[in-house]
């Protein structure tokens, strides 16, 4: 599974921009292409320019289309369909450390903190003026021969938060903002229970949670009271017999979309846990 962010820093084949952690991309891929799977360790913000994609979480599936845009929390996806025209996006990376420094710094009002928790992994943005043309002044700089300084790229970034959380059409956003801000550590039973079915290890679960290795797992035992390697593969073997209740979908995409590496794999596990071979108990299951 790729690191979304790792793969864009990394990659030599777009525009951007990166200052510290916080990071400037104009995205664009080509139509077509097979299923795949993306995670980031941190939040980002996507502006829509052109083609349009699905995003797959276990709870929800998302289309997501040009001229719109979306705050997509840390995590993982399945992307099951490519677009059939050319995509191009841009794409914001904000860690959580930045989001906290902005609203400190400028003393942005906030909701009170025992405000309902946001569970959905994808925010839309209610796109007005000032954001669109704040999108549009992105793109502006990429058409410079020199890039911005440093200072301007933070500000540029700190504009965002600031345009967000002034403006309460963006109330379930901005409710998330201030759980970040709140929240010195992300949950690490939410990240959890949203992103089971990523086909991680558990240094990158650690990583995703902002925790150490060895702190990941003596925090996920307090929670849970069982190993992590334990709960996933319980847990991804619940998922997978709700989906064979559920819906159509074959072995393969079954394995696929709860978490196994591999037919083989989760075809061995499922008979170790349930008595039965996945087929079997799709068959009996009526």
């Amino acid at each position: 599974m790729s690191n979304l962010f790792d793969a864009l820093d990394q990659s030599t084949a777009f525009n951007k921009f990166k200052v510290d952690d916080l990071l400037f991309v104009e995205y664009t891929c080509d139509p077509g292409g097979p299923k795949a799977e993306i995670w980031s360790h941190t939040n980002y913000f996507t502006y829509i320019v052109s083609g349009e994609m699905t995003l797959k979480t276990p709870e929800k599936t998302y289309q997501i289309k040009a001229g719109e845009s979306y705050f997509i929390r840390k995590g993982a996806f399945i992307i099951p369909q490519f677009f059939e025209e050319v995509f191009c996006d841009m794409i914001i990376f904000i860690p959580d450390d930045f989001i906290r420094g902005v609203i400190d710094k400028h003393q942005l009002p906030l909701i009170p903190s025992n405000s309902h928790q946001i569970k959905n992994q994808i925010l839309p943005l209610n796109l007005d003026e000032t954001l669109i043309r704040y999108y549009q002044s992105l793109f502006s700089y990429f058409k410079n021969d020199k890039p911005p300084s440093e200072i301007l790229l933070k500000l540029k970034f700190e504009e965002l938060i600031i345009n967000i959380l002034t403006n309460t059409t963006n109330r379930d956003l901005i409710n998330c903002l201030a759980e970040i801000h709140h929240n010195t550590k992300p949950s690490l039973t939410a990240i959890m229970e949203q992103n089971f079915n990523a086909n991680l290890s558990l240094s990158e679960f650690a990583r995703m949670t902002t925790r150490s290795l060895s702190t990941f797992r003596r925090d996920f035992e307090k929670a849970y009271q069982i190993p992590p390697g334990e709960w996933l593969r319980k847990k991804r073997l619940e998922f997978s017999r709700h989906l064979l209740k559920s819906t159509p979908n074959n072995v393969d995409d079954i394995a696929y979309e709860s978490g196994f590496s591999s037919r083989t794999h989760f075809i061995r596990c499922f008979k170790e846990q349930y008595g039965l071979s996945p087929h079997q108990y799709r068959l009996r299951k009526v």
